[in-house]
């Protein structure tokens, strides 16, 4: 049994300009202990640990549009996990 961590859909963007937070819309699944990467201008979020149990979800978030959408899921699901965009392709690395 996972132990009961805290999760969150919040999304919040800093402008350093103006020294502001702002509230965007909500990732799809709330989670903690996630991965993330940057690629093309959006926001990708890879697994982490969603309400009880390990995802294996690929959320998207474009800044441009203030949307989110559901990509194709991870083979495994884990938390913890490294990412990286690199050369067009995104990868997640070890986790739990």
């Amino acid at each position: 049994m996972l132990p009961n961590y805290y999760v969150t859909n919040v999304v919040e963007a800093y402008d350093p300009q103006t020294d502001t937070w702002s509230t965007m819309s909500p990732m799809p699944t709330s989670r903690s202990q996630m991965g993330i990467a940057v690629a093309d201008g959006k926001i990708y979020v890879i697994g982490g640990y969603a309400q009880g149990y390990l995802s294996n979800r690929l959320e998207v978030y474009d800044p441009q549009t203030d949307t989110w959408s559901v990509r194709s899921s991870m083979p495994s699901s884990r938390d913890f996990l490294g990412a990286a965009a690199v050369a067009g392709k995104i990868y997640a690395i070890g986790g739990g």
